[in-house]
């Protein structure tokens, strides 16, 4: 959704956005950087609902303390800690552990999530671990008993951090086995609704959207592609954003629309607990009714259906305009050839709102 060097620059400026607009809750993640893309899925995701998190790539500026912003890990309402492998072989990951379990309440605060290689559920692969940080123990001590090191020395503090982890790991791993942990793929199945349920947080909605709403309806081309965006509205001011390309999903052909006859907008009551929200209009070329069920399946994927949810929780939050053009112009789709191009025709239809 943000591109290159400025991506994580463009994130804090978003989230600062998002965050006058809902509760702000602070949620820390713990992993180890071998597993940054799993981080990048989660971050992105949090991202969408208008709830960003703590993470090392976007706080730590150069110069800064790892070891102070570790201690932040404290501080937080939650910690997504995705367990793998070589999070439980970092010292740097467990120091945040360490941190952790400060907090008597870090069992209720602690959200896990396990990587396929993290091997913890039998006795022998908990000894594994415990053997592991026994052995980095001994041969940190071996080395630093070779040769005259005052008690203050770097090394004499690892070892001592080191000795710490080795006495830790094994309540650590128990607390891991004895709780319910999910996989990544079974909670990304789910929409991180496991998380999002603890956690409390929900996208911003309105629970009392009427059934069926108006929607205007615009059309916009970039290098031949038409693209069509649904505006629905609730005291005509915009409340849903939907865009898609023309054809694609359950989006009609713009001709086929009847622009002079109402579009609807309907909450599909048969099946509530969806939320699958129907496209209604009269085709004007037989003035019969038409239903494209499930127009919200453009939000399943895609940085642009990240995109334009971030609009429509913005939308449903009751945001100023200009708030979301500001939002807008922190944000980059690099999914498209011309980025932006699509951004420049959304931010055009959500001036006619000012």
């Amino acid at each position: 959704m943000f591109r290159g060097s400025e991506k994580y620059e463009q994130i804090n400026k978003l989230a600062s956005i998002l965050k006058t607009m809902n509760k702000e809750k602070k949620i820390f993640v713990s992993y180890n950087w071998d597993d940054s893309q799993v981080v990048d899925e989660i971050d992105d995701f949090f991202l969408s609902i208008g709830l960003p998190i703590i993470r090392d790539k976007k706080e730590l500026q150069y110069k800064s303390s790892i070891k102070e912003f570790m201690k932040k890990i404290r501080d937080t309402d939650y910690v997504i800690m995705i367990i793998s492998d070589s999070f439980l072989k970092s010292a740097n990951c467990m120091y945040e552990v360490l941190e952790l379990v400060k907090d008597q309440s870090y069992k209720t605060r602690t959200l896990q999530i396990l990587l396929p290689n993290a091997k913890i559920f039998s006795p022998s692969d908990i000894f594994n671990y415990i053997e592991y940080w026994k052995n980095e123990f001994n041969n940190l001590h071996t080395k630093i008993e070779k040769i005259d090191i005052p008690d203050g020395n770097v090394l004499v503090k690892e070892l001592k951090h080191i000795g710490n982890i080795k006495s830790s790991i094994g309540e650590f791993l128990e607390f891991l086995t004895d709780e319910n942990s999910l996989s990544f793929e079974t909670i990304k199945a789910s929409n991180y609704e496991q998380l999002t349920d603890i956690i409390g947080f929900k996208p911003f909605q309105n629970t009392n959207r009427p059934v069926s709403i108006n929607s205007d309806v615009y059309l916009f081309e970039i290098e031949k592609d038409r693209w069509i965006a649904f505006i629905g509205k609730i005291d005509n001011k915009p409340y849903e954003i939907y865009v898609g390309k023309e054809g694609d999903w359950a989006f009609p052909e713009f001709e086929n629309i009847d622009k002079n006859q109402s579009v609807k907008l309907v909450l599909d009551q048969y099946d509530k607990e969806s939320g699958r929200i129907d496209l209604k209009y009269t085709n004007i070329k037989d003035s019969y009714l038409y239903t494209h069920e499930g127009i919200n399946r453009v939000f399943e994927s895609g940085e642009g259906s990240n995109y334009a949810r971030i609009i429509g929780s913005l939308l449903q939050a009751n945001a100023n305009i200009k708030i979301i053009l500001n939002a807008l112009d922190e944000m980059y789709v690099r999914e498209y050839d011309n980025p932006y191009q699509w951004k420049d025709e959304i931010k055009k239809i959500l001036l006619n709102y000012l």
